[in-house]
């Protein structure tokens, strides 16, 4: 049968060659009873899977499991009140609220004062990120000025997030500003 007579391939020649060749004994007959081995030869230069173990890896220490909780904390103040430990999530404010769903760590809620209301409910975000320090703009009314050490004076539009060094200084209104220093 040659492809109801359109010249194409069809199931029916597939089936008939395949059998020809199971019939005649030809190593391409044997494609249902394939069977794949591992080639026994292999090359000097490429180790084997088998050879690898867990055992052999060195990690480098800032980035074994664990880690995290062994790396220092940046910390911050509020003009010149306490020092606080950047250990969990920040939220500040002039009445701060943390959000309705919270992934990870709680965060800590600091309110400020803010006499002529230029604070937000919850202005900024501070957060530690492994070995870095991010500041965000929770949708403020009237802005979160940054002044880094070396750098220009920005001010983060609303939900704008900014990675800070130490003595960056987070001006959130009212003269309530923000210090982030080293970790301690």
């Amino acid at each position: 049968m040659r492809g109801l007579g359109t010249g194409r391939w069809s199931l029916v020649e597939e089936a008939e060659r395949a059998a020809q060749l199971a019939s005649a004994g030809s190593p391409e007959g044997d494609i249902g009873d394939t069977i794949v081995t591992e080639r026994q030869r292999h090359r000097a230069d490429v180790p084997s899977v088998t050879a690898w173990s867990p055992g052999r890896i060195d990690l480098d220490p800032r980035f074994a499991p664990g880690a995290a909780q062994r790396v220092g904390h940046y910390c911050f103040r509020i003009g010149d009140g306490p020092v606080y430990r950047l250990d969990t999530p920040v939220y500040i404010g002039r009445k701060p609220s943390s959000p309705r769903i919270v992934t990870g760590t709680i965060p800590r809620l600091l309110k400020v004062v803010s006499p002529s209301m230029e604070v937000s409910g919850t202005h900024v975000e501070l957060r530690q990120e492994g070995m870095t320090v991010v500041v965000t703009d929770m949708r403020s009314t009237n802005g979160t000025f940054v002044s880094q050490p070396g750098s220009a004076h920005v001010k983060l539009r609303q939900g704008e997030s900014l990675v800070v060094t130490p003595g960056t200084l987070v001006d959130i209104g009212d003269g309530n500003v923000i210090e982030i220093l080293p970790i301690r």
